[in-house]
């Protein structure tokens, strides 16, 4: 990276990949200076640094390289210790510049677990906790954020600092406003409840204990309001406020059954999908697989299931015929297979013994689904004769 210096000459600011440790958070083309006030020497030391870099990208770029003529020079040996002490003793305005700085670096994986030992998700906790205004709580939710990305001590050093309970009563504030305002989000309120869910997605993967305080804080039903309002149509802070809830919804739910079964009741899954893999039901399960997404898959079906179920009670309290019900039934099985387009007639002309392989081969893991199957079909073969709940007589079994 290059800049101007103060007499027009082009000062190279790229850290030295050669030098040792104690020289490479020195720029080339720098020159030390003294600094009276001891701490204040580092917090300009990382602050200033932050200050070369556009964003966390750049960052990555200067420790990693940029994967052809550039050679990374690895993780900047700055010193994270100071920079944390002097953010917590610093006016807000100056936590401000602090937060943010960390925030730049901690976008790097390879920073991780030494801003980890120097405090920083501690820092950010109490300034999550104690926060003089809502930037300086956004600046700490991001510096979470990255720092539990790809690293499981650090989500478990976040929980144990008491991070989560202050995020999830960010997202509160904000989902009262998404619900509230006819229009798209503030500002501030988007950026708060991107910060806070995109921390919380990050400090939910993978971590039982992470998500299972969560959800006794309560913290499922603001990000299901966020969701919910940030539908097709909605603004952009709107969406991406809802992109980031539905992130964490994902993690919160994989593996844990609990969440998983209060998100499909709440109705936001077909809304998930949309927001995080797009439209479409007929290559499903493809897509799913294609972007590490097997929790969102497994939503999407048990609402389906969810959905069908509710169908076919609703039928049968509406008193209508047992060839009515059937071919409800039969439509919503071809719209488990993404053939929602397939006229009950064509799927009937098939023929039933293909309806049921097709069908069993597709759900058979689920031994319910396979025998209700088995029982819709054979009602279609066998005719009218028999009550619409229930096996019919006679019918074959699925174990």
């Amino acid at each position: 990276m290059f800049e101007f210096g103060s007499d027009g000459e082009l000062l190279d600011v790229a850290f030295d990949s050669e030098s040792d440790d104690d020289s490479a958070s020195t720029p080339r083309g720098t020159k030390e200076r003294d600094h009276p006030g001891g701490s204040h020497a580092a917090d300009d030391e990382v602050a200033a640094a932050a200050a070369r870099y556009p964003s966390g990208n750049s960052v990555a770029q200067q420790v990693y390289g940029d994967g052809g003529l550039r050679v990374g020079t690895g993780p900047l040996a700055l010193d994270w210790t100071s920079c944390v002490a002097r953010l917590l003793a610093a006016p807000p305005s100056e936590k401000l510049r602090l937060a943010r700085a960390l925030g730049t670096f901690a976008q790097v994986q390879a920073h991780s677990d030494a801003m980890r030992e120097a405090g920083a998700i501690d820092a950010a906790a109490a300034l999550l906790r104690h926060g003089a205004s809502e930037e300086l709580e956004v600046a700490a939710a991001e510096v979470i954020r990255h720092l539990a990305c790809a690293n499981q001590r650090n989500r478990d050093a976040a929980r144990a600092a008491g991070a989560i309970a202050p995020l999830v009563r960010m997202l509160r504030a904000a989902a009262a406003e998404a619900a509230a305002a006819e229009a798209d989000l503030s500002d501030g309120g988007g950026a708060a409840v991107a910060a806070a869910a995109a921390a919380l997605r990050n400090l939910s993967f993978h971590n039982g204990a992470n998500r299972a305080l969560i959800r006794s804080l309560d913290g499922l039903a603001p990000l299901l309001r966020i969701v919910a309002c940030g539908a097709a149509g909605a603004g952009a802070r709107r969406r991406e406020a809802a992109y980031r809830a539905a992130g964490a919804l994902e993690n919160l739910a994989a593996d844990d059954a609990e969440n998983a079964a209060a998100i499909v009741e709440a109705g936001v899954v077909p809304a998930m999908k949309e927001l995080l893999i797009g439209r479409g039901h007929a290559d499903l399960s493809h897509k799913a697989a294609r972007k590490q997404r097997e929790a969102l898959y497994r939503l999407v079906m048990m609402d389906r299931k969810l959905c069908a179920q509710r169908a076919v009670a609703e039928g049968a309290v509406d008193g209508e015929s047992i060839r009515a019900v059937v071919r409800r039934k039969m439509l919503v099985l071809a719209e488990l297979r993404g053939a929602a387009e397939v006229a009950v007639e064509e799927v009937v002309l098939r023929g039933t013994l293909a309806v049921v392989e097709m069908e069993l081969r597709a759900l058979a893991r689920d031994a319910e689904w396979a025998h209700a199957v088995v029982s819709f079909t054979y009602a279609l073969h066998h005719g009218a004769s028999h009550q619409c709940n229930g096996m019919p007589d006679g019918a074959p079994a699925v174990s």
